[in-house]
């Protein structure tokens, strides 16, 4: 168990270093991506003057470059509003998203409270029944006691009895 533990952590330090030296490289690149382009604009200005091109040739050159370079940097801007308002909109579903979660989790405490509650409401019924079932059963015990021992008197009651023709009468 701990060795796997041990293999977890040393993969995750690895996904980690990983991860940073992806963002190094990145940051690098793009560091090469500007020194490259600034290095053309250098080479560009080395062959103009080599060329014997005139100052105000070689500013113009440069001038094309830069106004290059301007509205390359005005479409990367461009970009990142996109992906601003890109962003702005997953916030914004986020937040909704989690508005609904809690939204449902409110509707699931209250489904399970009245769950609870009307669990509880059953056994209460469940239990007045079996008292109400008991004690019915009960008193049909105590009539049907009662009704032998009516007999049991009526029938002693005749049979030693001075008036026995009547008691006949209610034994039939």
């Amino acid at each position: 168990m701990q060795n796997t533990r041990k293999k977890i952590n040393e993969v995750l330090h690895e996904i980690d270093r990983s991860k940073e030296l992806e963002a190094k490289l990145a940051i690098t690149t793009s560091d090469a991506n500007v020194l490259q382009n600034e290095l053309k604009l250098v080479k560009a200005m080395g062959e103009s003057f080599k060329r014997n091109e005139s100052p105000a040739e070689a500013g113009q050159a440069i001038t094309d470059e830069l106004e290059a370079a301007n509205k390359e940097l005005a479409n990367i801007k461009e970009e990142g509003f996109q992906f601003m308002a890109s962003m702005d909109i997953v916030r914004n579903e986020l937040k909704h998203v989690s508005e609904e979660n809690a939204r449902l989790k409110n509707l699931e405490i209250r489904a399970d409270l009245t769950v609870k509650e009307l669990n509880f409401k059953l056994l209460t019924a469940k239990s007045k029944l079996e008292y109400i079932t008991s004690a019915e059963e009960k008193a049909k015990a105590i009539v049907a006691n009662l009704t032998v021992l009516g007999i049991i008197l009526l029938v002693s009651f005749c049979m030693f009895s001075p008036f026995s023709v009547k008691c006949e009468i209610f034994l039939l």
